[in-house]
Protein backbone atom coordinates (compact mmCIF):
# COMPACT_ATOMS: atom_id res chain seq x y z
CA UNK A 1 0.00 0.00 0.00
CA UNK A 2 2.80 2.43 0.93
CA UNK A 3 4.67 1.49 -2.22
CA UNK A 4 1.62 2.24 -4.36
CA UNK A 5 1.15 5.57 -2.60
CA UNK A 6 4.77 6.55 -3.23
CA UNK A 7 4.39 5.54 -6.86
CA UNK A 8 1.38 7.82 -7.22
CA UNK A 9 3.27 10.69 -5.63
CA UNK A 10 6.17 10.19 -8.03
CA UNK A 11 3.80 10.11 -11.00
CA UNK A 12 2.11 13.31 -9.82
CA UNK A 13 5.46 15.05 -9.41
CA UNK A 14 6.51 13.95 -12.90
CA UNK A 15 3.30 15.20 -14.47
CA UNK A 16 3.54 18.48 -12.57
CA UNK A 17 7.11 19.05 -13.70
CA UNK A 18 6.01 18.68 -17.32
CA UNK A 19 2.83 20.74 -16.95
CA UNK A 20 3.96 23.72 -18.97
CA UNK A 21 3.05 25.56 -22.12
CA UNK A 22 5.71 25.86 -24.82
CA UNK A 23 5.83 29.06 -26.86
CA UNK A 24 7.83 28.61 -30.07
CA UNK A 25 9.12 31.78 -31.72
CA UNK A 26 9.54 32.28 -35.46
CA UNK A 27 13.33 32.05 -35.12
CA UNK A 28 12.98 28.59 -33.51
CA UNK A 29 13.67 29.55 -29.89
CA UNK A 30 11.30 28.16 -27.26
CA UNK A 31 9.91 29.72 -24.08
CA UNK A 32 8.70 27.44 -21.29
CA UNK A 33 5.78 29.31 -19.82
CA UNK A 34 2.28 29.51 -18.44
CA UNK A 35 0.25 31.35 -21.05
CA UNK A 36 -2.14 33.84 -19.46
CA UNK A 37 -3.72 35.61 -22.42
CA UNK A 38 -3.68 35.47 -26.20
CA UNK A 39 -4.99 38.73 -27.64
CA UNK A 40 -5.14 40.06 -31.17
CA UNK A 41 -1.60 41.50 -31.15
CA UNK A 42 0.29 39.93 -28.25
CA UNK A 43 0.67 36.97 -25.93
CA UNK A 44 1.02 37.41 -22.17
CA UNK A 45 2.73 34.77 -20.06
CA UNK A 46 4.71 33.99 -16.94
CA UNK A 47 7.98 32.10 -17.09
CA UNK A 48 7.46 28.50 -16.01
CA UNK A 49 10.35 28.62 -13.54
CA UNK A 50 8.80 31.64 -11.82
CA UNK A 51 5.01 31.37 -11.96
CA UNK A 52 4.64 34.00 -9.23
CA UNK A 53 6.96 36.39 -11.08
CA UNK A 54 6.28 39.24 -13.51
CA UNK A 55 4.00 38.98 -16.51
CA UNK A 56 5.82 39.13 -19.85
CA UNK A 57 4.39 39.89 -23.27
CA UNK A 58 5.57 39.10 -26.78
CA UNK A 59 4.26 40.26 -30.14
CA UNK A 60 2.04 37.68 -31.81
CA UNK A 61 3.88 38.29 -35.08
CA UNK A 62 7.06 36.90 -33.46
CA UNK A 63 5.38 33.63 -32.44
CA UNK A 64 5.11 30.51 -34.55
CA UNK A 65 3.00 28.39 -32.22
CA UNK A 66 1.96 27.56 -28.67
CA UNK A 67 1.76 23.98 -27.43
CA UNK A 68 -0.42 23.86 -24.34
CA UNK A 69 -0.13 21.54 -21.36
CA UNK A 70 -3.24 19.58 -22.47
CA UNK A 71 -1.58 18.73 -25.79
CA UNK A 72 -3.54 21.20 -27.92
CA UNK A 73 -1.67 23.62 -30.19
CA UNK A 74 -2.25 27.04 -31.69
CA UNK A 75 -0.30 27.89 -34.86
CA UNK A 76 0.14 31.58 -35.73
CA UNK A 77 3.04 31.86 -38.17
CA UNK A 78 5.16 29.40 -40.08
CA UNK A 79 8.62 28.88 -38.62
CA UNK A 80 11.37 30.40 -40.71
CA UNK A 81 13.68 27.47 -41.42
CA UNK A 82 16.57 29.80 -42.03
CA UNK A 83 19.13 28.00 -39.92
CA UNK A 84 18.46 24.69 -41.65
CA UNK A 85 17.99 25.94 -45.22
CA UNK A 86 20.83 28.28 -45.99
CA UNK A 87 22.99 28.52 -49.08
CA UNK A 88 26.07 30.63 -49.52
CA UNK A 89 25.68 33.64 -51.83
CA UNK A 90 27.34 32.91 -55.15
CA UNK A 91 27.79 36.43 -56.49
CA UNK A 92 29.12 39.74 -55.26
CA UNK A 93 25.77 41.30 -56.13
CA UNK A 94 24.09 39.29 -53.37
CA UNK A 95 26.58 40.59 -50.82
CA UNK A 96 26.01 44.20 -51.81
CA UNK A 97 22.86 44.20 -49.69
CA UNK A 98 25.26 44.44 -46.75
CA UNK A 99 26.33 47.92 -47.76
CA UNK A 100 22.82 49.35 -47.81
CA UNK A 101 22.95 51.75 -44.90
CA UNK A 102 19.69 51.73 -42.97
CA UNK A 103 18.81 48.14 -43.86
CA UNK A 104 16.65 46.51 -41.19
CA UNK A 105 18.30 43.65 -39.31
CA UNK A 106 16.70 41.09 -37.01
CA UNK A 107 19.00 39.58 -34.37
CA UNK A 108 19.03 36.00 -33.14
CA UNK A 109 21.59 33.54 -31.75
CA UNK A 110 22.46 29.86 -31.59
CA UNK A 111 21.91 29.72 -27.82
CA UNK A 112 19.23 27.20 -26.89
CA UNK A 113 18.50 28.40 -23.35
CA UNK A 114 16.28 31.45 -22.99
CA UNK A 115 18.55 33.17 -20.43
CA UNK A 116 21.71 32.88 -22.54
CA UNK A 117 19.86 33.82 -25.70
CA UNK A 118 18.48 36.98 -24.08
CA UNK A 119 21.99 37.87 -22.86
CA UNK A 120 23.43 37.57 -26.38
CA UNK A 121 20.59 39.60 -27.89
CA UNK A 122 21.08 42.44 -25.38
CA UNK A 123 24.81 42.68 -26.14
CA UNK A 124 24.29 42.29 -29.90
CA UNK A 125 21.57 44.92 -30.09
CA UNK A 126 23.71 47.41 -28.16
CA UNK A 127 26.78 46.72 -30.34
CA UNK A 128 24.85 47.10 -33.60
CA UNK A 129 23.13 50.24 -32.32
CA UNK A 130 26.51 51.76 -31.39
CA UNK A 131 27.81 50.90 -34.87
CA UNK A 132 24.75 52.67 -36.26
CA UNK A 133 24.87 51.31 -39.80
CA UNK A 134 21.70 49.20 -39.78
CA UNK A 135 18.35 49.66 -38.09
CA UNK A 136 17.23 47.03 -35.56
CA UNK A 137 13.96 45.27 -36.45
CA UNK A 138 11.89 44.05 -33.51
CA UNK A 139 10.03 41.57 -35.72
CA UNK A 140 11.64 39.23 -38.23
CA UNK A 141 8.81 39.96 -40.67
CA UNK A 142 9.93 43.61 -40.81
CA UNK A 143 13.62 42.82 -41.45
CA UNK A 144 15.69 42.74 -44.64
CA UNK A 145 18.55 40.69 -43.22
CA UNK A 146 19.15 38.35 -40.30
CA UNK A 147 22.17 38.48 -37.98
CA UNK A 148 22.86 35.14 -36.28
CA UNK A 149 25.33 35.48 -33.41
CA UNK A 150 27.05 32.14 -32.83
CA UNK A 151 28.60 31.74 -29.40
CA UNK A 152 30.77 28.79 -28.36
CA UNK A 153 32.22 28.32 -24.89
CA UNK A 154 35.16 26.04 -24.17
CA UNK A 155 36.34 26.31 -20.60
CA UNK A 156 37.10 29.97 -19.98
CA UNK A 157 37.24 30.86 -23.68
CA UNK A 158 34.26 32.41 -25.47
CA UNK A 159 34.22 32.35 -29.27
CA UNK A 160 31.77 34.45 -31.27
CA UNK A 161 31.09 34.73 -34.99
CA UNK A 162 28.27 36.29 -37.00
CA UNK A 163 26.33 35.07 -40.02
CA UNK A 164 24.39 37.62 -42.05
CA UNK A 165 21.50 36.15 -44.05
CA UNK A 166 19.33 37.64 -46.78
CA UNK A 167 15.81 36.91 -45.53
CA UNK A 168 14.34 36.96 -49.02
CA UNK A 169 16.71 34.50 -50.69
CA UNK A 170 18.02 32.77 -47.53
CA UNK A 171 21.53 33.29 -48.87
CA UNK A 172 24.36 33.67 -46.38
CA UNK A 173 25.81 37.04 -47.30
CA UNK A 174 28.70 37.01 -44.85
CA UNK A 175 30.39 34.84 -42.22
CA UNK A 176 32.78 36.60 -39.87
CA UNK A 177 35.84 34.97 -38.34
CA UNK A 178 35.74 33.77 -34.76
CA UNK A 179 36.61 36.32 -32.09
CA UNK A 180 37.90 34.69 -28.88
CA UNK A 181 37.75 36.38 -25.49
CA UNK A 182 38.96 34.87 -22.23
CA UNK A 183 37.41 35.22 -18.80
CA UNK A 184 40.80 36.14 -17.34
CA UNK A 185 40.98 39.23 -19.58
CA UNK A 186 37.39 40.48 -19.43
CA UNK A 187 34.82 40.89 -16.68
CA UNK A 188 32.17 39.77 -19.17
CA UNK A 189 33.89 37.76 -21.94
CA UNK A 190 30.58 36.93 -23.63
CA UNK A 191 29.79 40.63 -24.03
CA UNK A 192 33.36 41.40 -25.16
CA UNK A 193 33.23 38.68 -27.84
CA UNK A 194 29.95 40.03 -29.23
CA UNK A 195 31.14 43.63 -29.27
CA UNK A 196 34.45 42.80 -30.93
CA UNK A 197 32.71 40.62 -33.53
CA UNK A 198 30.62 43.61 -34.57
CA UNK A 199 33.32 46.28 -34.31
CA UNK A 200 36.36 44.40 -35.59
CA UNK A 201 34.90 41.86 -38.01
CA UNK A 202 31.43 42.83 -39.24
CA UNK A 203 32.02 46.58 -39.58
CA UNK A 204 35.37 45.98 -41.26
CA UNK A 205 33.88 43.51 -43.77
CA UNK A 206 31.08 45.92 -44.72
CA UNK A 207 33.57 48.76 -45.09
CA UNK A 208 35.63 46.67 -47.53
CA UNK A 209 32.55 45.96 -49.64
CA UNK A 210 31.87 49.69 -49.89
CA UNK A 211 35.19 50.34 -51.65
Amino acid sequence: MIRAYLLLLSLFAFLSSNAQDVITKIDGNEILAKVLEVSQNEIKYRKYKNLDGPIYSVAKSDISSIRYVDGSKDIFNEIKTIKNDLKVAATIVDSLKLVDKGSRVFITSNEVTEKRNESILVHAKRALTDWGYWKIADNITDADILAIFKMEQKGFAYKCSIEIVDLQTKNILLKTKNITCYAADYGNPRKAAVEQSVRNELATAVKKLMK
